[in-house]
């Protein structure tokens, strides 16, 4: 560590009128998951792991014959791919260096995320918590134009969140009309809010999951945009790639 931290042992110690003075850092400090992550970065890398330059939480491992494995860290949870070598060369050391609890492979889940391999493609989806999303209630004598309450917007801003979330892991499909429902909060009303209860029951009643393929050597890269300008309510103006 590099700064000084004392702490008041733990009555269980029989240390009564001292203070320790920590070596390492312990859970619950504030540098606590950067010192984790300096931990397990240096770990990877002496297992012969290269830091993707895009995202630090992303290494890979390479042969002669090109990218042998890829490991995705997320605080403690382990996410990796590879070839049998990879797993006996290289997983095999990982753990050695740390005490693994639950492993689990083929069909599992991460972080919330349903993950499973079938055949030649990786699914990927989020049944488990569309299923849990509820519709909100609303007084259908309210005019849809009737400005929500403080109560209301901090409910709409909850389900907001909950979609958003969806959109951006597994439902592209929803990612437009949440968000022009998200860029309007501070001016919600209730034609939001049935909006919102459209979403969760096309969520809900219209499963998604993603199938991703073995790309192949060849890879092409295509995008589409939009050409309109200004066409959205109050001229504003959406993006996104």
């Amino acid at each position: 560590m590099q700064r000084k931290v004392h702490l008041r042992p733990p009555k269980e110690a029989n240390a009564n009128g001292k203070l320790w003075l920590l070596e390492k850092c312990v859970y619950g400090l504030a540098d606590a998951s950067l010192k984790w992550y300096e931990k397990v970065k240096k770990t990877l890398n002496e297992c012969g792991g290269t830091e993707s330059k895009v995202d630090p939480a992303v290494f890979y491992w390479y042969n002669s014959n090109g990218l042998a494995g890829v490991l995705a860290v997320h605080v403690d949870d382990f996410l990796w791919a590879g070839t049998n070598l990879f797993e006996t060369e290289i997983i095999s050391k990982i753990r050695e260096k740390f005490s693994v609890g639950k492993e689990a492979s083929e069909s599992f889940k991460y972080l919330g995320l349903g993950l499973s391999h079938a055949d030649d493609k990786i699914i990927l989806s989020q049944t488990d918590y569309v299923e849990v999303l509820k519709t909100v209630s609303i007084d259908r004598k309210r005019p849809n134009d009737s400005q929500l309450s403080s109560v209301e917007q901090t409910v709409l801003r909850s389900k907001v969140g909950q979609l958003l979330w969806l959109a951006k892991q597994t439902r592209p499909d929803i990612a437009f009309d949440i968000a022009m429902i998200a860029s309007k909060l501070k001016t919600s009303t209730i034609e939001d809010f049935k909006r919102v209860n459209k979403l969760l029951r096309k969520v809900r009643n219209d499963p998604v999951s993603l199938h991703f393929k073995e790309l192949g050597e060849h890879v092409e890269l295509l995008l589409y945009t939009d050409a309109s300008f200004g066409n959205l309510p109050d001229g504003e103006v959406k993006e996104g790639l």
